[in-house]
């Protein structure tokens, strides 16, 4: 499983910058949340379900690796909306 770290320093090369200091630093203050927290609070949430879900399906013998697609759409259906 990726750290928070980890996701935080690939979200941030994926968007073009060197680090996640010098992306967070690019963005005005009122727009962190929308534009990097969100988005990289949900990767980290996805990572998380992964570990939850594949351990569950696990113990109740059903398999595991599930795919990514099945996390995001659990994720999207479970967890609350905010905004």
């Amino acid at each position: 499983m990726k750290t928070l770290e980890q996701i935080k320093e690939e979200y941030a090369i994926e968007k073009g910058y060197n680090d996640w200091f010098e992306l967070s630093q690019s963005i005005p203050g009122e727009e962190v949340c929308d534009l990097i927290v969100d988005p990289v609070a949900k990767r980290y949430v996805e990572e998380v379900a992964h570990i939850i879900v594949n351990d569950a399906l696990r113990k109740h013998g059903i398999g595991s690796n599930t795919s990514a697609e099945f996390v995001n759409k659990w994720i999207e259906s479970n967890l609350p909306k905010h905004r």
